[in-house]
């Protein structure tokens, strides 16, 4: 055999190979009231079947281009949008995309930020909190948009959750 028919029968065998390996899989995501009911194992992205309820447009304006979604938040009335990739902002739009307002307030001085890393509502007071990790600040917003006030954190934080009324932290150990 020379070289030539080897390489050939090589490549025909890794070929067979790989044809004959074969899985199963369930993958189904249902989408209802943009909410995920059911999530399996997804290891085949053509077989994912999603249903979308509603699709919202968002306003462009000079004030309001978003170059990357981080996280996005729903009330009854509002849709709420982290950028803190591009833009460094939360943005806020009507639930049909209507451009409202965003926070962009870029710096050291009490208000400001260096990098957003979450935001969250906080359903009992309806006030807006803006997590920064470099300044380890916790930035306090009214329902309006208007600061005021922000909370310094005593240790470095790692991830912020907040669930009804509680605030919860995850810090990182002092060394």
């Amino acid at each position: 055999m020379n070289l030539r028919t080897t390489n050939r029968l090589s490549v025909i065998l890794i070929l067979g190979l790989l044809f004959s390996c074969t899985y199963s899989t369930n993958n189904d995501i249902l989408v209802k009231n943009g909410k995920i009911d059911v999530l399996e194992k997804i290891l085949d992205v053509k077989n994912i079947r999603i249903d979308i309820d509603k699709v919202i447009t968002l306003e462009t304006t000079n004030d309001c281009v978003i170059g990357a979604i981080n996280k996005i938040e729903f009330d009854s009335t509002t849709c709420y949008i982290l950028d803190a990739e591009k833009s460094n902002s939360i943005y806020r739009f009507t639930r049909e995309g209507k451009y409202l307002k965003k926070i962009n307030s870029v710096g050291r001085a009490e208000g400001e930020y260096i990098l957003l890393e979450d935001f969250f509502k906080r359903p009992a007071s309806g006030e807006y909190c803006a997590y920064d990790r470099i300044l380890n600040k916790i930035l306090v917003f009214d329902e309006d948009w208007f600061f005021k006030k922000e909370i310094r954190l005593r240790k470095q934080v790692s991830a912020v959750f907040v669930k009804e009324n509680m605030f919860i932290t995850q810090t990182i150990p002092d060394n």
